[in-house]
């Protein structure tokens, strides 16, 4: 296992239209439980 920190830039864009188009399983993917627990009310309607 790969136990690493770092900061990945993004186009915020192409993360929406990933988001729209994959919903809860890329966010499951990409972030902890934890992160997506707490996230902001309605953060993901924003995007």
């Amino acid at each position: 296992m790969i136990v690493g920190l770092g900061t990945d830039i993004i186009e915020i864009e192409r993360f929406a239209q990933t988001l729209e188009r994959s919903g809860e399983a890329f966010l499951q993917h990409v972030f902890t439980a934890a992160e997506i627990a707490g996230a902001p009310a309605g953060s993901r309607q924003r995007c």
